[in-house]
């Protein structure tokens, strides 16, 4: 895995909103994360074993370049379980709104981090 230097970590708002924090490093960063079933046509995806799949919708604002962090090139989303051991790439993200990858994990974080 790259080196990453964690940039947004989370505080849970309600069950389909995370509001996203900055660290130190990232004084004016913000943001919030919107989880929303991925598409089906049946109206909610589900695994095999019965976990919810959530397509996860960022908004960011106050992102710095990221190079003024370090020798790093791009933001990138992940999904994180929440004993740390699985990471899901969810995608590249910036300031602004996207909607990244899919993530399937029972409980999970969100984490923007440099790279």
């Amino acid at each position: 895995m790259n080196k990453l230097l964690p940039i947004i970590a989370l505080l849970a708002l309600g069950p389909y909103d995370i509001q996203l924090r900055n660290t130190p490093k990232t004084p004016n960063a913000r943001g919030t994360a919107r989880l929303v079933f991925a598409e089906s046509p049946f109206g909610v995806t589900v695994t095999a074993d019965g976990h919810a799949s959530y397509d996860v919708r960022l908004s960011l604002t106050g992102l710095p370049e990221p190079s003024a962090l370090g020798p790093y090139k791009a933001y990138v989303a992940w999904g994180v379980t929440t004993d740390l051991k699985q990471w899901r790439r969810l995608g590249p993200v910036g300031n602004g709104e996207s909607t990244v990858g899919t993530v399937d994990f029972n409980k999970f974080l969100v984490v923007v981090a440099a790279e």
